[in-house]
This record gives C-alpha cells, structure tokens and sequence, in this order.
C-alpha cells in the first residue's frame, strides 16, 4: 500500500509538471533504491532524515530526477520542508496541502508530502 501511495505521489508531481519535464513521447525509467542517490540533482539538496528511500524516477534526457521516499509521516515530511527553508528555498508555489514548489540559486523542487510518501523531484532552471 506504502509503495502505491508513494506511486501516486510521484505520479501527481510529474503530471503537474509535465509542461516543464519530459513530453508526453518521453520515456520515464524507474529504479528501485536502498540509499539516497549521488548525482548533479541530488548534490543540490539533502536527503530526508526520516522514511526509506524507495526509487527514483528520471527521464532520457536528464532534465529532472525524482526521489521517492515510504515510511515517512506527513509531519515528517513538513519538518523536512522547513529544513528546506533553513537551507535557503523559497516557496515559489504552494499547490495544495500537499505539494510545494521551491526554489534556490536554479534549483527547482517540487515536494510532495502525503502520509506514507514523500517525493522530491528536481530540476533546474
């Protein structure tokens, strides 16, 4: 149930985004994960100190990376977001409860926050 919701999470994001990320004819890959991963998106922000990595989720030309988290409250997943904050993003777009956009130094995050999931997906400007 934890995976499908984080599924859902992850799903939302992408479609919110979709005008900003891969087209519709883009091929999206999914790998499942144990730690958080290194790479140029990643080393722009800090892993949550709370929930499992679960799996990440790109597109074929490398303009956004997603990490899925499970196991993570929603008020988990709000201390992260103040974390965030401390860190110097700047709320760019507050979509619902749910789902924030941020924003620092070319950096884009999208958050998503739903009990048992959380979602980061990052790009750049």
């Amino acid at each position: 149930m934890k995976r499908i919701s984080c599924l859902i999470l992850a799903l939302s994001v992408l479609a919110t985004l979709a005008g900003c990320a891969a087209g519709p004819e883009q091929k999206l890959t999914q790998r499942e994960i144990t730690a958080w991963p290194e790479n140029e998106f990643t080393a722009q922000v800090f892993p949550p100190e709370a929930g499992m990595p679960s799996y990440t989720v790109t597109d074929g030309d490398g303009s956004f990376f997603c990490v899925c988290y499970e196991g993570i409250t929603r008020e988990e997943g709000e201390e992260y977001l103040e974390r965030l904050y401390e860190a110097g993003y700047t709320v760019t777009e507050r979509a619902d409860e749910d789902n924030v956009l941020l924003e620092r130094a070319g950096t884009n995050l999208s958050v998503s926050c739903g009990e048992g999931a959380l979602v980061i997906y990052i790009s750049f400007s």
